[in-house]
Formats: C-alpha cells, structure tokens, sequence
C-alpha cells in the first residue's frame, strides 16, 4: 500500500539574500508502510518574487569563438529582485536593438557579419562583450566575453565551362571562388594561366552573377583536350591574399559538343515571319530545318526579360528537324542542356525539347520532354519498352528555366535551375533508328513545344558534374538567371554552440545541400548505424536544436549525395 501522505504548504518571508541560502526541514518520520522506507519531497515555487537583493551574476557570458557568418551566441544567469533591465555592451558601446535577435534578455544573438575589412587583426576578427543587469536596488556589469570570429581562407572550389564558339574563337571558363572575391584581383586577367592541349591565352576576366564567381574569356580550347588552370593572387572581399597562392587545378576535357542551338545567332527568317532554318554552332552543321514551310514555323520573338528566343506554338506544324547526321546518333552517355521556357504543360504533351523517335513513335535513342509532373529521358531502340527516368520535380510555369539530364552507362541525373532534381538507373539497349531529330513536336505529332527555346546544346558524353554546374554557371550569366550555388563537397566541421537550454549546430554556407543526420543511444552503445535525417537541414546551414536531459547521448554528422 501507499505510504501517507502530509501535504503542507510554506512561504519564505524573508526574502533570498545573495550567496548560499539553507533551508532546514526538522522532522520525526516513522516506520509505517514499508518497512525502512521513508520520503519527504520539498517543491519550491515562485523564487523569483523571494529575491529582494540587487541583481548578481551567476553565470558570466563566456568568450566565443565563431567563423564568419555564422551565429554568435552570448549568455549570462543574473539573479535579483525582479522586474530586471538588460543593457549588452559592444566594445564598451550599447547594442541597437534594431539590430539584433535578442537583446532585451540575458541572452545575445547575431549573425557575425557585421564589421569591415579595416577592423581584422590578419584573418580574425575580435570583439568584447558585456551585460549589464539592473534593478531598483542597483546594477551588475558582468565580466568581459571575447568574441573571436575567424575568416575562412579564400581558395578555388572548380572551374570549367564546356562550351566554346567556333565562330569568335572564344571559350568562356567560370572560376568558383569558397567566397566573396575582391572585385580588383580577381579581374586581373593576369591571375590566370591555361595550360594543356594546345594550349590558350586568357583574354578577360570579369565578376560573375554570384559574390565568388569569375567567368574568364580564353582562346579557344580543343575539344577532347584536357586542361588545367592556375590562380593566383586573388583577394577575398576582405582583402586576404587566397591559399595556397598559387592553386592549380583541372578544367577538365572538353567534350565534343553534337547540336548547339541560340536563338541570338544562326536563326534564318521564311519569309512569312517564321524561323525557317536554325543554324548549328557546334561546328557540326547539324542545322534545323522548316518541317512544313512558310507560315507553319515557330517565331522568332523577345521575351519579357529582353532576351530573343524561339516561340513554339504546339502545334504540330510547329516543327523543325535535322536529318540523322553520325554527330546526333547518340546511343551511349550523353548530355543536355536546355534554357526553355514552358508556356503550358496541360495534357502533359506540351513540353517536348527534343527528340529522335522512330515509326513506333519510341525513342531511337533518345526523348527528353517535360510534363505535368516531371522531366523524363527517355532511351530505347524504337521497339519495346523504352527505358525512363523521371525527375523529381516539374519546372514551374511562364519563367525561363535551366534544364539538364546526365546519363553515365544506366545511371541518370536530373538538374532543375543549379539544383538536383532526382536520379535513377534505366537497364535497355540502344541504338539509333536512323530517323531525323526533332524539335517543337514529336514525330508521332503527340507531344509538343508550347513556350520558348532560348538555347539547346547536346553533348555525346557524360559531363563530370562539376562541367555541369560550370555550364550551368555560364547559361545563368548568360540570361540572367537564379541558379542555387554549387555545394561544396569537401568534408568539414559542425561549429557547436550551447545558450539558454539550446544547441546551435552550424557550418559552412558554401555546404547547403548537406543532410544534416542524428542517432541517440546510449554512451555505453556508442555510435550504430540507425542514422536520421534532420528535417529541413539540406536547405540551410544551420538548426537549433533544444537540449533534452532524458535523451541519451546525441550524435550528430553531415552527408552529402551529389
């Protein structure tokens, strides 16, 4: 049976003073119930309102020390008779509170952005920080906490656009810097240096769309040839000279491109309005034809970010082919790229890029279209059924998009805008049906373009994914478009801060697109194999996560599937 139980309530009336306080609980207890068994329970509530003193620290901010743009956390445990002003200090100077998270609490946090070049001791930053805690009875001024916030040393990341123009003799590589580059060193085309093939000469260098990216001019590379490029003296924007300086590393082989369509250049009027031949600029002459003539061919057209494009109708006159030409039979590996705008996709037969299909209306060897829901490559022999793989997510509609497919013997890689857009395998043999290649409508007249080709570049080979964010790079600067940064894949470091009964887990922005991972287990268990992913944590750098006592202990870690 249960013991007794005497319930009896008690009030402090003379208040805490500072320091240690004791509370004696003089008592008899007996033998009853369980023999040898006794409890007393003491539950204290309201021991702010028991506090009459001016307000003391407890628990002083401690220093920390933080990378650059990271989440700086500072935390104090003042005690005092309530109610309790908050006052940080900077250097000695009191903090806006526009410009803060937290700043009305014993408790500071901010970004550690918020300073100049001029204010760096080599690459770190240093700041002093205090709270000051007052009441009616007077004030406390904690001890000072240094803030030391380091800067990541600048270095080179990837470089490589696999694309050239025969008819200028230009070739374009963008250079991805770790982070943002000083504007005067970084277009110092002298910084730069090609070597391999026959080598090149690098023309310009300017700022790309993103803080830590260059996009250099060069003579023209060789196809199938493999380079390298060097960099050095580059400056971050807080003017730290890159390490190592020099740094070389590969652009890569170039492959050998099969079609290269732009409606800026090599679009040939019909007389009526219409585009009647679109010209190759791979070098190929694999140029496109009028399927119908005159009056039945897409327009040439701005778009309403002032870029010229060619306007498909879906309808399925609306067609341009190039007869099957050894450059176009492509049935092995190959690539992609398209910069499509999609006016509809209702039906899921309105977004057909390009294709080569035989009299079964089956890719012979290859389909790629978009529908309704997603992007699909299609592969196959013109009988059977055609091997597909499907992307994870459709592109939106009435806004130009970068769309690329990569397949590598059965695997296939799906990209949408700069972002990972799914991957699967397909198992089917292929092989080419001898049939013209297509664009605007399908040959079975069931799939159409409806919406706005800007450029359509077909490569015979499997591009290294960092050539694909490379030409991603170069058709985003091309038309200005929003494209997510490429992920750095290098492995690096939680950054673990502990304020107010919560865990900050930060790392590097450059390593958006990792998962952030979690098991808890006993200490005595140690780490399993019964990883988690964090919900939300691939789209940021950074979660908070509370501290929970009853957990067992908590491992964290970071993956990163390309």
């Amino acid at each position: 049976s249960n013991p007794s139980e005497d319930i009896q309530s008690f009030l402090i009336a003379g208040g805490l003073q500072p320091g240690t306080n004791t509370l004696s609980f003089p008592g008899a207890y007996g033998t009853g119930g369980l023999a040898g068994v006794n409890c007393f329970n003491c539950y204290i509530a309201g021991i702010g309102f028991a506090l009459t003193s001016a307000p003391i620290m407890t628990n002083e901010p401690a220093s920390v020390t933080n990378v650059y743009g990271s989440t700086v956390s500072f935390s104090a445990v003042p005690l005092g008779a309530p109610p309790m002003s908050y006052y940080w200090l900077s250097n000695g100077v009191p903090i806006s509170p526009a410009t803060l998270i937290a700043y009305a609490t014993p408790s500071l946090s901010f970004v550690a952005t918020n300073f100049s070049p001029s204010e760096l001791v080599g690459s770190n930053y240093y700041a002093n920080y205090q709270l000051i805690v007052s009441n009616f009875l007077g004030s406390v001024t904690s001890t000072v906490a240094t803030l030391d916030v380091q800067i990541p040393p600048l270095g080179v990341t990837s470089a490589g656009v696999p694309i050239w123009n025969s008819s200028n003799n230009e070739t374009n590589i963008v250079v991805y810097f770790s982070g943002a580059v000083d504007s005067v060193t970084a277009t110092t085309r002298t910084n730069y240096t090609v070597s391999g093939g026959t080598g090149a000469t690098v023309l310009t260098a300017a700022l790309g769309s993103s803080p830590g990216e260059v996009i250099l001019t060069t003579t023209l590379l060789t196809p199938g040839a493999s380079y390298s490029l060097s960099v050095q003296n580059v400056n971050s924007s807080y003017g730290i000279t890159m390490s190592p300086s020099p740094q070389m590393l590969s652009v890569g082989t170039y492959p050998a491109l099969a079609l290269w369509l732009k409606a800026s250049t090599g679009t040939i009027p019909d007389g009526s309005g219409g585009v009647g031949q679109w010209n190759d600029q791979s070098g190929n002459g694999n140029n496109f034809m009028s399927a119908y003539g005159p009056g039945f061919d897409p327009v040439l057209a701005t778009n309403s970010y002032g870029y010229p494009v060619v306007r498909f109708n879906g309808s399925n006159d609306d067609t341009l082919y190039a007869n099957n030409e050894p450059s176009l039979q492509l049935t092995n590996n190959m690539t992609v790229f398209a910069v499509v705008n999609f006016a509809t996709l209702a039906g899921n037969t309105n977004g057909e890029i390009i294709s080569e299909t035989d009299d079964n209306n089956l890719p012979a060897p290859y389909d790629y279209y978009a529908n309704s829901s997603a992007v699909l490559l299609l592969r196959g022999t013109g009988s059977g059924t055609p091997g597909s793989v499907a992307s994870a997510h459709d592109p939106s509609l009435d806004v130009p998009h970068i769309l690329d497919v990569v397949m590598q013997g059965n695997n296939v890689t799906h990209r949408l805008d700069g972002s990972a857009n799914g991957t699967g395998t397909m198992s089917t043999s292929i092989s080419d049906a001898g049939q013209p290649i297509q664009i605007g409508t399908r040959a079975d007249g069931a799939n159409h373009l409806t919406g706005d080709l800007q450029e359509l570049i077909l490569v015979g080979s499997a591009m290294s994914p960092g050539d694909v964010v490379s030409m991603e790079g170069y058709l985003a600067g091309e038309y200005n478009l929003q494209i997510v940064p490429p992920v750095n894949a290098n492995p690096t470091n939680i950054v673990v801060s502990l304020a107010n009964s919560q865990m900050t887990l930060l790392w590097p922005a450059d390593h958006i697109g990792w998962t952030l991972q979690a098991q808890t287990n006993n200490l005595a268990v140690g780490i399993s194999t019964n990883w988690v992913n964090v919900s939300g944590s691939t789209d940021t750098n950074q979660v908070n996560v509370p501290i929970n006592l009853t957990n067992g202990s908590v491992f964290y870690r970071l993956i990163y599937t390309p």
